[in-house]
């Protein structure tokens, strides 16, 4: 499968909440619209009501409903729904109803959760990761049985319960594409047996390739499943824009992220990114979805991504 790339909206970032003062949700019509016509393939949208830095959030679904009217061609991801912070058919009954205004572009991007202090800021329990996960993996089957299911559907899980519900439309796509996003062996194990990609956030190069030779072993066949990765980028047309913007974001290569754990992010000239992503295509990755930094460029850097770098890959 020949690598595609997609585009997201970093949240937790000071340099955004500006931009979302000054120009609202047109920021984001505006640079789904323009990224579709640049050739990304899919649009996300992180799910959160709260991140660790105090920024502006627009609800998930309803903004990429907006998109889903604003654009005709790109798909439309959410980057990740934390699927143990809602109740299960609120989600199922959002993602189709984007499915039908999107004409069948949808895909649901969803994960267990990980920002504990949003969970108790809005009073949901945030569990162990075992729970988190068993809870995501009943979710998601919950989700399915109600796309799925005709007339009366019930279904006795052990965190979730349906009686008799009924739920119409179904969704327009045959089969709505699931994309999960973390890196821990739960999710992993779960992505290899429910979904149709994964969508780690950051993840080091080394570590990503053990993480797809390890999915690859346990798919039945992983010739259609995505490989993703989102990262933010900064691209620079030279060492010394490269230096300013470095110098301004504040960002670097490699970090510590707010879980603790190791984590990488593409910094370069356009030469090195597409020495990046020639690496990423060499360990399993087959898309890329990047966030411009800082988010002010947005529109310029996605478009030099995509004069510069996509056309290295089309095929």
């Amino acid at each position: 499968m020949p690598i595609t790339f997609g585009f997201f909206f970093q949240q937790d970032n000071p340099f955004i909440k500006k931009i979302v003062e000054d120009r609202g949700i047109n920021f984001y019509l505006d640079m789904a619209k323009y990224g579709e016509k640049l050739g990304y393939e899919v649009v996300y949208e992180p799910d959160h009501f709260m991140l660790p830095k105090n920024v502006t959030l627009y609800d998930c679904w309803t903004l990429l409903s907006a998109i889903a009217l604003n654009t005709e061609n790109i798909k439309i991801c959410s980057l990740v729904t934390p699927l143990t912070f809602y109740p299960p058919h609120i989600i199922a009954k959002k993602v189709v109803t984007v499915d039908h205004l999107s004409k069948g572009r949808v895909i649901l991007g969803a994960g267990c959760g990980w920002y504990k202090r949003e969970y108790e800021a809005y009073n949901v329990n945030f569990d162990n990761l075992k729970v988190r996960m068993e809870k995501l993996e009943e979710a998601l089957k919950l989700i399915l049985a109600l796309w799925e299911k005709k007339g009366e559907i019930n279904f006795d899980g052990k965190y979730f319960k349906l009686k008799g519900a009924e739920f119409e439309p179904k969704p327009l796509q045959k089969s709505i594409p699931i994309f999960l996003g973390g890196s821990s062996k739960y999710i992993l194990k779960l992505a290899a047996k429910v979904a149709q990609g994964w969508i780690p956030y950051e993840r080091p190069f080394e570590d990503l390739e053990k993480d797809i030779k390890f999915l690859k072993s346990s798919l039945p066949n992983s010739s259609n499943f995505t490989f993703a990765l989102s990262t933010k980028i900064i691209i620079a047309k030279n060492q010394q824009e490269l230096e300013n913007f470095k110098n301004y974001t504040g960002l670097k290569r490699e970090y510590i992220n707010p879980l603790g754990l190791k984590s990488r992010i593409i910094i370069g000239t356009v030469k090195e990114v597409i020495k990046d992503v020639e690496e990423l295509i060499k360990i399993g990755i087959n898309h890329l979805s990047i966030s411009i930094q800082p988010p002010e460029r947005t529109k310029e850097g996605l478009e030099i991504f995509s004069k510069e770098v996509i056309k290295c890959f089309k095929t």
